[in-house]
């Protein structure tokens, strides 16, 4: 994978896990 697109990727899961910490969801927690 590209960095650029590793790096795009990174961002977006980091912005989704946010997200569903938001709503109580821990949708692509480690835990």
């Amino acid at each position: 994978m590209p960095p650029d697109a590793g790096l795009v990727y990174k961002i977006v899961s980091e912005h989704d896990w946010i997200a569903a910490e938001a709503e109580g969801r821990y949708i692509g927690s480690p835990v």
